[in-house]
């Protein structure tokens, strides 16, 4: 297990978890699924059956592959952080069909890009202003780097005027680094802010 896994898929006919089912309708199998934990070993299980043979519960191997350097954690100062899973969308940030065209389906519904992200753009609001009330930094930990300017643009238009701050993903390792043990963390489906998927 890479990923979270769930309905989604970039097609209306089919998604992971029925692809695997019908993989093992055809006699495939697996020997070993290693999965991030508990969540995903009911998803394999229900998806492989008997076709697989053993469940081990390992993590993440990519998150548990970095080298964690993160700053000093202050009882004093915390700060709520939302995490970003905003798309790729290049240097100028933009996408003509970003409310035109469906790329994502969930149990075959079509959404838009701009359906499927305005979650994200709705909880980043709220926090913020949830940080507000509560005295605390609002930070957005960014899925994008600082020269991909659509991400910064997107979470500016759906806080508006609250205080907030930007946090771009410089490299693989940087996002990880940035959280510190007194961070409350908020998110939709990255996997970084999912605890039972960091066993180091």
């Amino acid at each position: 297990q890479n990923g979270l896994r769930g309905s989604h898929s970039h097609t209306p006919r089919s998604n992971f978890f029925k692809d695997l089912k019908a993989s093992t309708s055809r006699g495939y199998g697996a020997t070993i699924c290693a999965t991030m934990g508990p969540a995903g070993s009911q998803y394999y299980i229900g998806a492989l059956g008997d076709s697989v043979a053993q469940i081990v519960e390992i993590g993440s191997v990519r998150n548990n592959a970095i080298v964690l350097r993160s700053p000093q954690a202050s009882k004093e100062h915390r700060r709520l952080i939302f995490i970003s899973t905003f798309p790729n969308l290049g240097a100028d940030g933009t996408d003509p069909n970003w409310e035109s065209h469906t790329v994502h389906y969930f149990d075959g519904v079509g959404l838009t890009n701009s359906e499927y992200y305005r979650i994200e753009g709705v909880l980043a609001r709220m926090v913020a202003e949830i940080a507000l009330d509560l005295g605390l930094d609002f930070c957005v930990l960014g899925k994008r780097p600082s020269w991909q300017s659509g991400e910064r643009r997107f979470f500016q238009n759906c806080i508006g005027t609250l205080d907030w701050q930007y946090l771009p993903s410089e490299n693989q390792a940087s996002s990880y680094q940035t959280v510190t043990d007194s961070d409350l963390i908020i998110t939709t489906d990255s996997t970084l802010g999912r605890s039972e998927e960091h066993t180091s």
